[in-house]
């Protein structure tokens, strides 16, 4: 089995508008759609979950989902106070723990369905895989009043990206351990990795940016306009 999960549970408040940010329009089609789009048509899925919040289910049934036109079935979880709640409540929309799971950021609109297959791919290989980018920036640790500790090598840094890939038995061992030991992580991989469990990284994209706030949709906008240059030009 292959499953997915869209976390979408977040109010999305850096965004600056009355509605979740992953229902704010990129060209006139909701984030969230665009999302949920480039999913389905990869064909890949036999179990698709997203997670919203609670105060938003009639929202998404009533206004986001008649103009998706999703070919495949979609079931509704209800998001948490932390994306990690959230993505628990998606993976306990999936029975059993055989197979592997894509968990993937509701307002990363611009993922491609090779990197949703790549990543898939990966998962069932090396039981856990991410994508990730290089770091551009030169990177400095400070200490707690700002001071520079250290300037690391940047070239073995990576900016993780989602989808993330795991194995049901793996993600869902980590998640009962991060319970158990009340630990709180940013991605799906830190508590996989809490376990000892190897983690792969692939090559992410550079495209692939998460839509937080105004500038960050500025960008996409941008990225949308260059993807329909390139394919005119193709």
């Amino acid at each position: 089995m292959i499953a997915a999960i869209i976390v979408a549970g977040g109010k999305g408040l850096r965004m600056g508008q009355p509605l979740p940010k992953q229902f704010t329009d990129l060209n006139n089609t909701p984030i969230l759609t665009r999302t949920l789009q480039v999913f389905d048509r990869c064909g890949i899925f036999d179990k698709a979950v997203v997670v919203l919040p609670g105060a938003s289910t009639d929202y998404f049934n009533a206004s986001i989902l008649p103009g998706a036109n999703l070919q495949g079935e979609w079931a509704i979880a209800t998001g948490g106070t932390r994306r990690q709640d959230s993505v628990m409540s998606g993976l306990a929309a999936i029975q059993g723990d055989h197979g592997v799971v894509l968990i993937h950021d509701g307002v990363r609109p611009l993922v491609t369905t090779a990197l949703i297959k790549a990543v898939a791919l990966g998962a069932r290989k090396w039981g856990a895989c991410i994508p990730a980018v290089p770091a551009i920036d030169t990177l400095k640790r400070v200490d707690e009043n700002g001071n520079v500790i250290e300037t690391p090598r940047r070239d073995l840094f990576r900016m993780a990206q989602t989808p993330q890939g795991f194995r049901l038995d793996i993600i869902k061992a980590a998640y009962s351990n991060a319970i158990k030991a009340g630990m709180t992580a940013t991605d799906d991989a830190s508590l996989v990795e809490s376990l000892g469990q190897r983690v792969r990284v692939i090559e992410g994209e550079c495209m692939n940016i998460k839509i937080t706030t105004p500038e960050d949709l500025a960008v996409a906008r941008a990225y949308l306009a260059l993807r329909s240059v390139s394919m005119s030009a193709g």
